[in-house]
Formats: structure tokens, C-alpha cells, sequence
């Protein structure tokens, strides 16, 4: 994997995932202690990338989004998945969060279903690229939640992007929602569907 900009990527070994291990604290029912821990995994969704930066990534800027001081706009892939993925959580529980938006926020473009096939989309192609070459096994487990009492078990460790070192960096560049505006595009629409976007 290439480094990004002025990051160089990190890694470190873990414990590779079974259905055992659940004390994340992400796996859990709605709630507003849920939402504050999905709200700062995302704080750093956006990101400000200088000119000259993003001028090293040899791309056409015609049509890039500026924001007012002239950087760019940015965002990195793994936070444009975990974004995803809480749209989708959240409409897994849209008996909950439904009632708890205003009408405007219901009818954001987030929640259609072309922006939902567009999220599935995107952990396809994302799986399939990164095609996570570990293994499972089945076992019996008395009282399990999963039927017929087999659950999957993990075989060994795994190798993983030091999310902490990551993350740390971009927060450094994070772009905070209300304290930046964007430049006029030659596409842009209503600003209050479309600024939460990420």
C-alpha cells in the first residue's frame, strides 16, 4: 500500500475477528451513546488537502471542490466506507432514527435508496480488492445466538492499518462542519440537502 501525502502508513497485528469478540462497544443496540461513538470515528471524514498536494496526485482540478481559504476537499476511503456503513446501520434501524429527524433531514438524499445501493456498491468493490485472505472455522457453541449453535472461529492473527496512527493524522486536517464553506461550483445545489456529504 502507497503512503498518502505526508502520511506513512502504519501497521500492526491483531487477533483476527470471530463472532466471540464483541467488546468494540459499536455492536450494541441505537442509542445516543452509539451515535457519539460513530460521530467521532467520522470526525475526520473530511479532510483538507493543500494545491500542492493535491497536485502531486496528477488529477484534472477543473471541477475538484475548493473550500474558501483554496484547499481542497478530501476524503479517504476508509472513512467514505465507515460513513456508508452507518447509513446503513442506521436504516437497519430506521424504527428508531426515523421518528428522531426532522422532515428535511428524512428527505435527505441519504436515505434513497440509490445512495443505499451506492454504499453496497462501494464494501463490494472495497472487499473484493482487498479480499481479506484469512479463514474460519466452524464450532459448536452451546446457547449460541447464531443457528444451529455453530459459530464461526477465527484461525490466527491478522495485519491491519494502524487505525489510531491514521486517524490521528487526518484529525489534523479534519474539515469541521459549519467552519469552512465551499467555493461556488459550476454544479452546485441547495446547500442544505447536500453539505453533509462525505
Amino acid at each position: 500500500m502507497a503512503d498518502f501525502l505526508d502520511y506513512k502508513i502504519q501497521f500492526k497485528d491483531r487477533p483476527e475477528w470471530s463472532m466471540g469478540h464483541y467488546g468494540s462497544g459499536f455492536n450494541a443496540p441505537p442509542s445516543d451513546e452509539l451515535d457519539d461513538l460513530w460521530e467521532d470515528l467520522l470526525e475526520a471524514k473530511n479532510i483538507r488537502i493543500s494545491p500542492e498536494e493535491v497536485r502531486s496526485l496528477d488529477t484534472n482540478l477543473t471541477h475538484k471542490v475548493r473550500v474558501n481559504d483554496g484547499d481542497y476537499v478530501g476524503v479517504i476511503g476508509a472513512y467514505h466506507q465507515l460513513h456508508c456503513l452507518n447509513i446503513i446501520r442506521r436504516l437497519i434501524h430506521w424504527d428508531y432514527y426515523g421518528p428522531r429527524m426532522s422532515e428535511e433531514e428524512r428527505e435527505s438524499f441519504l436515505w434513497k435508496q440509490h445512495h443505499s445501493d451506492h454504499c453496497l456498491e462501494v464494501f463490494r468493490q472495497s472487499i473484493m480488492c482487498h479480499a481479506y485472505p484469512s479463514f474460519y472455522l466452524g464450532e459448536w457453541v452451546a446457547d449460541s445466538h447464531e443457528f444451529p449453535n455453530i459459530e464461526l472461529m477465527a484461525q490466527g492473527s491478522t495485519k491491519c492499518v494502524d487505525w489510531d496512527s491514521l486517524d490521528t493524522w487526518a484529525r489534523k486536517r479534519k474539515l469541521v462542519q459549519g467552519h469552512f464553506k465551499t467555493k461556488p461550483g459550476p454544479y452546485e445545489k441547495s446547500a442544505s440537502k447536500h453539505q453533509k456529504h462525505g
